[in-house]
């Protein structure tokens, strides 16, 4: 009987050291392949990311290859004898060379009125309303000259008014010209042009 006893504990603790091995490497096996799993899947996950990000960029390039075709489009069907443009926020600028350009041809400007902005799509336009006194000679002169310095601005109305009493004193009159101020759309990415 002594040997019965001897295999059954000997079984006992063999079963015993399997199942621990069992369980050891169970445990390795998974805590080893775990990371691995894990990494496969955050590579899989960064592959993927990637794929979409390079369809994304190739989407944004073939837009940027339409835009591009636009405006070389655009930019061949425009006039070449066209002035820059400024940007809209240079309208001070645009003022003050208005009021150098009525005195150098002996007008005096009583006022230049900045009028609201308006969006044409590919150009802004800013109504600028000019007044003051001079001749009819240096009025034309001006009016002629603002076509050419820097040419964005037009000419949309004039009224005059005589305001010498009498037919032998040179010919004054009080002036009210309403210009139309060209410059880029508020969203143009072009730089400034500096007159």
């Amino acid at each position: 009987m002594s040997d019965g006893s001897f295999w059954s504990r000997r079984g006992a603790v063999d079963a015993a050291g399997a199942a621990a091995l069992v369980a050891i490497t169970a445990a390795a096996g998974y805590l080893g392949v775990l990371p691995h799993l894990e990494a496969a899947r955050a590579d899989e996950a960064a592959r993927q990311a990637q794929t979409e990000g390079e369809a994304q960029a190739d989407q944004a390039r073939r837009e940027l290859r339409g835009l591009r075709a636009r405006l070389d489009t655009v930019r061949s069907q425009a006039d070449p004898d066209s002035p820059p443009l400024q940007r809209p926020a240079a309208i001070n600028r645009r003022v003050a060379g208005l009021a150098r350009l009525a005195e150098r041809h002996g007008l005096v400007v009583e006022g230049i009125e900045p009028g609201r902005a308006q969006s044409l799509g590919v150009v802004t336009t800013s109504p600028l309303i000019v007044t003051g006194l001079g001749g009819y000679p240096n009025l034309a002169a001006f009016l002629t000259a603002l076509r050419a310095d820097p040419g964005d601005t037009a000419a949309v109305s004039v009224r005059l008014e005589r305001v010498a009493p009498d037919d032998d004193e040179p010919a004054i009159a009080r002036f009210r010209v309403e210009l139309a101020w060209y410059a880029l759309p508020e969203d143009a990415s072009q730089p400034e042009v500096q007159p």
